[in-house]
C-alpha cells in the first residue's frame, strides 16, 4: 500500500472517528464506554488520541506518555478492543524493559525506531495470579526505540521487521 493511500485511510479514521465521537449520546460514562474509547476508570484518564498504521493495519490508540501512566500500562484491564492498542513514547530512544504486572490478558510487544518495526515480542503471557512481581519475566527491545505499541496478542502475527510505522494523532491531548 502507497504512503499515499496509507495517509489517506488515516485521515478518513480521524474524521469517522471525530464524526463518531462528536454525535453520540452523552449520558453515563458507563453506557460512552465503545470500541473506541476506554472507560476513565479503566484506561486512568487515557482517551484515544492516536492512530497508528503498520503496513496496512491501522490501529487506534491510547498515549501513555507520563511516567505514572507507562508504569500503569494495560494493568487491571479485563480485555481490549482488537483494533486498539497502548503507544508508549520514549524520547530519546533508548532501551526499556516491560513486564506483565497484573495483566489480565496476553499481549504482543512491537518495538519500534525511525519509524520502522525492530523487533517484535509475540504472544506474552499475563502472569499467574500467584506470580509475585519479583519474579516476572522482562521484555526488552533489540536496540533503542522511541515507541512501543501494545497489542492483543496474535496482532504482532501481521508485521515483520522493517515494516514502517506512522503515528497520526487525531485529536489534542
Amino acid at each position: 500500500m502507497s504512503r499515499r493511500r496509507i495517509l489517506a485511510v488515516a485521515i478518513i479514521l480521524a474524521l469517522g472517528l471525530s464524526i463518531y465521537i462528536a454525535m453520540r449520546p452523552s449520558t453515563s460514562q458507563q453506557s460512552n464506554t465503545s470500541a473506541l474509547q476506554f472507560s476513565a476508570a479503566e484506561s486512568d484518564s487515557l482517551q484515544i488520541t492516536h492512530l497508528v498504521t503498520v503496513g496496512d493495519r491501522v490501529y487506534t490508540v491510547e498515549v501513555a506518555s507520563t511516567a505514572e501512566q507507562q508504569a500503569q500500562g494495560l494493568s487491571n484491564r479485563g480485555s481490549m478492543p482488537e483494533a486498539s492498542g497502548m503507544l508508549f513514547p520514549f524520547r530519546p530512544a533508548q532501551i526499556v524493559s516491560f513486564w506483565m504486572k497484573d495483566m489480565r490478558f496476553n499481549l504482543d510487544l512491537i518495538w519500534i525506531a525511525n519509524g520502522r518495526v525492530i523487533g517484535i515480542e509475540r504472544d506474552v503471557p499475563k502472569p499467574s495470579p500467584s506470580t509475585e512481581p519479583q519474579n516476572l519475566p522482562t521484555y526488552s527491545p533489540p536496540a533503542p526505540v522511541d515507541y512501543v505499541l501494545e497489542l492483543n496478542a496474535g496482532q504482532g502475527r501481521f508485521f515483520s521487521i522493517g515494516d514502517e510505522v506512522t503515528v497520526t494523532q487525531i485529536q489534542a491531548t
